[in-house]
C-alpha cells in the first residue's frame, strides 16, 4: 500500500494481503524465527542441516503430508504448510507449544492454523478426526472453524456381524450383475425405443450409481488400508486422514443418489395407495413454491 499510495505510510504502519495461495511463503528450510536458509551447499551434512532447520520450520507440500485443500470461511487453502508435532502427551505437547511461541511460529504473517489430531476408542474399534482452524484475516479479525468426523475403519468385532456384512456385500453385487443384464437385455430388444421411456433412465441412473458406489468402496478401503498401514509403521509421524475421510464423502453422496431413485420407484408401486395420493397431490401443488425455494437453496 505505501508504494501505490505513500501518503498513508503514516496512518497505516504495516499492511499485509489477504491470504492467497500464489503469495504463500514455501521457503523450504527455515532457522527459528522464520529466519530462511538459501546457501544449502555449505551445510557438510544433512545431520547438521535438520539440527540448524528443526521440522516446525521446513515448509511440506500437500503432495508431502498426503492431504486435501480444505476451505475455512472464505479462502481455501492447498493442505501445505510447516508443521509441528504435538506428540502423545500433554508434557511434551506444552514443551512444543512453548518452543515454538518463543520463536515466534505463529506471527503476524500467519494466515491461518490449523489443529488437528485422531482418537482411537478400542472397544467400538471407531476413529474420531478432529479438524480446528483458527484464521486471522488483515484486518486483525480471527475466524474459527471446527469439524469432526468419525469413521468405522475395522468394522465390528463381531465375526458373526462380520460374515452378515460379506454376505450383504456379495449379495448386492449379485443383483447389481443381474439387474445390469436384464438392462442389457432390454435395451438390445428394444433398441432405440428403450431410450425414450422415462423410467428406464432412472434404472439406468440407479445401476451407475450403484456400481459407482462400489468403486468408490474399494478406493476408500484401498486409502484406509494404506492410513492404517501408515500409522503402524510411524506412530510419532504425521498422518492425514484426509483421503480417507473424501472418499467416504463420495461414497455417501453416490449412496444418497442410489437411495433417492429406489425410493422414488417404491412410491410408484404403492401410487395407489391413498396416503401416497395425498402426498402426491400436495406436491403438484406447491412445485412452483419448491422449486423457487430449491433454486435458492442450490445458490446458498
Amino acid at each position: 500500500m505505501g508504494k501505490h499510495y505513500p501518503e498513508l505510510n503514516d496512518v497505516f504502519k504495516r499492511c499485509i494481503p489477504p491470504y492467497s495461495p500464489h503469495d504463500e511463503d514455501t521457503s523450504p528450510l527455515n532457522q527459528p524465527g522464520w529466519v530462511p536458509v538459501t546457501n544449502i551447499s555449505k551445510y557438510h551434512s544433512e545431520f547438521e542441516l535438520s539440527r540448524l532447520c528443526p521440522k516446525p520450520w521446513r515448509y511440506n507440500s500437500s503432495m508431502d503430508l498426503n492431504t486435501l485443500w480444505y476451505y475455512g470461511r472464505n479462502i481455501r487453502y492447498d493442505g501445505g504448510g510447516y508443521v509441528a508435532d504435538l506428540g502423545y502427551n500433554s508434557r511434551t505437547a506444552s514443551r512444543v507449544v512453548i518452543n515454538l511461541k518463543s520463536n515466534s511460529w505463529i506471527d503476524e504473517r500467519t494466515a491461518a492454523v490449523f489443529v488437528e489430531f485422531t482418537v482411537f476408542q478400542p472397544s467400538s474399534s471407531l476413529f474420531s478426526v478432529a479438524k480446528l482452524l483458527y484464521e486471522l484475516y488483515p484486518t486483525g479479525k480471527p475466524v474459527t472453524k471446527v469439524c469432526f468426523d468419525t469413521l468405522s475403519i475395522y468394522g465390528s468385532s463381531n465375526p458373526a456381524l462380520r460374515s452378515i456384512s460379506l454376505a450383504c456385500h456379495i449379495t448386492l453385487l449379485l443383483l447389481i450383475v443381474y439387474f445390469l443384464l436384464l438392462e442389457a437385455v432390454k435395451i438390445y430388444r428394444q433398441s432405440c425405443a428403450y431410450f425414450g421411456s422415462f423410467w428406464n433412465w432412472m434404472n439406468m441412473l440407479q445401476l451407475i450409481s450403484a456400481l459407482t458406489t462400489i468403486a468408490f468402496f474399494f478406493l476408500k478401503e484401498k486409502y484406509v488400508s494404506a492410513f492404517v498401514k501408515y500409522v503402524q509403521a510411524n506412530p510419532f509421524d504425521t498422518a492425514s486422514a484426509d483421503y480417507v475421510l473424501f472418499w467416504i464423502d463420495l461414497e455417501m453422496i453416490v449412496l444418497s443418489i442410489v437411495v433417492f431413485i429406489v425410493t422414488v420407484k417404491f412410491l410408484r408401486i404403492i401410487r395407489f395407495n391413498k396416503h401416497i395420493c395425498q402426498m402426491v397431490a400436495s406436491l403438484k401443488l406447491s412445485s412452483p413454491h419448491v422449486m423457487s425455494y430449491s433454486v435458492l437453496f442450490c445458490i446458498n
